[in-house]
């Protein structure tokens, strides 16, 4: 097994900028947007699981937006999740056709 360390410190350090992202959810637990963005840090940081669970939380706060939808797809992607992917894909264009 390879070890990529450039990607690696890549993601630690995108983990680190998401620091900020997670104080504003604690300050606004209520607002979709500071979840989706803080699933957005935390999927680049390859922190799927919590990204996931952000995006969810968005969406159980915000309803169907056409954006988390997209967001989630991502998530289910990078998680080699195809299925569910191209099913929250084809949720977000359903919401919004500008979304992609």
């Amino acid at each position: 097994m390879r070890i990529d360390f450039a990607e690696s410190e890549l993601a630690h350090h995108r983990l680190r900028a998401a620091a900020p992202d997670r104080q504003a959810v604690a300050l606004a637990p209520d607002d979709p947007w500071a979840h989706t963005i803080l699933a957005e840090a935390l999927g680049g940081a390859h922190e799927l699981p919590v990204a996931l669970a952000e995006v969810r939380r968005a969406l159980a706060l915000d309803g169907p937006r056409g954006a988390d939808y997209a967001l989630l797809g991502k998530v289910f992607l990078a998680q080699r999740h195809p299925e569910q992917a191209l099913a929250a894909t084809d949720t977000a264009l359903a919401a919004d056709s500008t979304v992609m």
